[in-house]
């Protein structure tokens, strides 16, 4: 599509009182569109907020979901549950690479719909930069955006500010930054912008079903596209791409429906770039830019010179994994040596739901675990200091109510060494059933360490019977642990973060560190059982494969094991198991450091050729 003019999204705190004029004048517009018109106000907002417009979306449901009802009148009394459109929100496993991309085409959507009521003097929809700026822009504060009706409800949104954490918000931003791939950038950076909407604007905020309809929320939203745009220049300084597992999906409701359901988008650009990629060029594509792109008064690349230099010091993150989606709230916890409180009120973590809807998180095969950096708020604690862990403190709703801190799960204490990507998670056993019994991370140099109150390892804690006594690494997607006689955990890397499938079917990434070895039986007998890989610095070897497929994969001991498929094991925890959409184990994580041949074999087809002998050489 080509742009015939490109708007420059600006600061709220940088506009004119003319072009506030012209933004309320256009909003105003939209708010007064009867529900027949599908660019008013209301029916934008319905894309995110209730009534539910689109069905319950799975990764098996075709791209092009059927709307729930036609034509944004309120729904009957009998109507289909359904969700919220935007996918992120209705917490389907392997789509936290959704949110942003979502939130692109949503913002978006409203800026076309006031561009085109307005004019084309209207400005575009500028971004709160709500990690230097603690207080309510003064766009939100007068006229038609302090507050907007809710669809179906009769009533306007409300809010209950309080002054921003900047500091805070600008920490965990940062953080988002320092990922490397969609997946992990998308669960960082969601908590933010959740601690914004539940601890600062409060309100109808705090509830999916009602928040778009105040419109604060899109100046929320395109900070937060600002800083997706931020972290692409940042990949392409590193060299790194933005790939997503998911780059067919057609995001609804934007797309073109299919034959018997109304198509609802009034407007051509979003209509035809649906997909997470095609907001990529979003210049191009949606004919928008920014200002200038800055964090904290740094360009991409002095983010990135600076990072070199924190990457020569340890860093020290609570991880922490959700026990229940579903409901607004927050969550704090202390920092403590031993039995001892040294930091208190951590936090928060925020949750973003429907009110006080409560949900056990299903999605432990998901990315599951999110990371808040406490290195700034360590004093003279070492960050290596084995007896450090975390208790949660506070879990509070919206409203500041107490919830039941037995709803939690305790953050566990991960450590990043000095100079490198290895992440260390630390998991005391003297809590071990405080902690989530399934934690998924994106981190490709991992390990977890079992730790008694005193910072030693623990002598009660096994895998596939052997006995883990000191550092272990996370090579697969699931790596069982039984701690003491029954506490069972699991914790593994997720592979998915830097692998997608190709034309072919068959795995690749795009990460400049990754050797993706496929574990397809063509690809295998084509290259007769064996792989020749040189030894590189800092390459790790993938095996891995496309299909939702039964993978009974498992490591062969020796060479005359390999050659007869024996003593291939019997019990299941020694199958590394199979997972949806380009996924597989760690291998190798660094072959500087490796030499021989390593052998993998399937279970149940190795006597059928189903084996690949993996060869590092000089």
């Amino acid at each position: 599509m080509y742009c015939d003019r490109v708007v420059v999204r600006g600061n709220v705190s940088d506009l004119s009182s003319d072009n506030i004029e012209k933004l309320n004048d256009a909003m105003k517009i939209i708010k007064g569109y009867s529900n027949s018109k599908l660019d008013s106000f209301e029916n934008i907002a319905n894309y995110h907020g209730g009534p539910n417009l689109c069905n319950i979306a799975t990764p098996t449901v075709p791209a092009q979901t059927k709307l729930l009802y036609d034509n944004f009148q309120c729904p009957p009394a009998n109507a289909s549950a359904g969700g919220p459109c935007g996918i992120n929100h209705q917490h389907i496993k392997n789509f936290t690479e959704m949110f942003t991309p979502w939130h692109r085409l949503f913002t978006l959507q409203m800026e076309l719909a006031l561009t085109k009521a307005g004019g084309l003097t209207t400005p575009a929809i500028p971004y709160w930069d709500w990690t230097s700026v603690d207080t309510l822009p003064g766009l939100a504060e007068q006229g038609e955006w302090t507050n907007g009706s809710i669809k179906c409800q009769s009533k306007n949104t409300k809010r209950n500010f309080t002054p921003l954490n900047t500091q805070q918000l600008a920490s965990q931003v940062k953080t988002a930054y320092k990922t490397e791939n969609v997946q992990e950038f998308n669960k960082q950076i969601v908590n933010p912008v959740k601690s914004v909407i539940v601890n600062g604007v409060g309100g109808s905020l705090t509830n999916i079903a009602t928040a778009s309809y105040d419109p604060i929320l899109y100046l929320i939203l395109s900070e937060v596209d600002y800083q997706y745009a931020f972290w692409q220049e940042l990949q392409k300084l590193r060299n790194k791409p933005v790939t997503f597992n998911h780059c067919d999906w057609k995001m609804q409701p934007f797309p073109q429906q299919p034959s018997g359901t109304p198509t609802i988008n009034p407007f051509q650009m979003t209509l035809e770039n649906p997909t997470p990629p095609d907001g990529l060029d979003y210049e191009n594509k949606f004919c928008y830019k920014y200002d200038k792109l800055l964090f904290q008064g740094q360009t991409p690349q002095e983010f990135l010179d600076n990072c070199r230099g924190e990457q020569k010091i340890p860093s020290l993150y609570a991880g922490h994994t959700d026990k229940y989606t579903g409901i607004t709230s927050n969550l704090y916890f202390n920092l403590v040596q031993g039995t001892t409180n040294i930091r208190e009120d951590i936090g928060p973590v925020s949750s973003f739901g429907n009110g006080d809807q409560l949900k056990k998180d299903e999605n432990g095969n998901d990315l599951n675990e999110f990371l808040l950096e406490v290195t700034d708020l360590l004093g003279n604690e070492d960050p290596l200091d084995k007896t450090l862990h975390f208790e949660v403190s506070r879990y509070e709703d919206y409203e500041g109510n107490s919830l039941p801190i037995e709803n939690t799960y305790k953050p566990t204490a991960t450590y990043r060494k000095a100079d490198t990507e290895r992440y260390v998670m630390r998991l005391h056993v003297d809590h071990i059933k405080q902690y989530s019994p399934v934690i998924t991370h994106c981190h490709i140099y991992s390990s977890v360490e079992f730790l008694t109150s005193d910072g030693t390892y623990s002598d009660q804690v096994t895998s596939d019977t052997i006995p883990v006594t000191e550092e272990f690494r996370i090579t697969k997607m699931k790596h069982e642990f039984v701690v003491g006689e029954s506490t069972v955990i699991t914790i593994g890397y997720h592979p998915g973060c830097h692998l997608h499938c190709d034309c072919n079917g068959l795995p690749t990434s795009d990460h400049p560190g990754f050797v993706v070895v496929p574990w397809n039986l063509n690809w295998i007998k084509c290259h007769d059982n064996k792989k020749e890989i040189p030894r590189i610095p800092d390459a790790t070897v993938i095996v891995a494969w496309c299909q939702d497929q039964d993978t009974d994969i498992v490591k062969v001991t020796n060479k005359k094991d390999f050659d007869d498929c024996a003593n291939l094991g019997h019990g299941s925890s020694d199958v590394i198991m199979s997972t949806p959409d380009g996924h597989g184990i760690v291998a190798i994580q660094n072959t500087e450091n490796s030499n021989g041949t390593y052998y993998y074999a399937s279970r149940s087809l190795c006597k059928f050729g189903f084996k690949l002998a993996i060869k590092i050489t000089e």
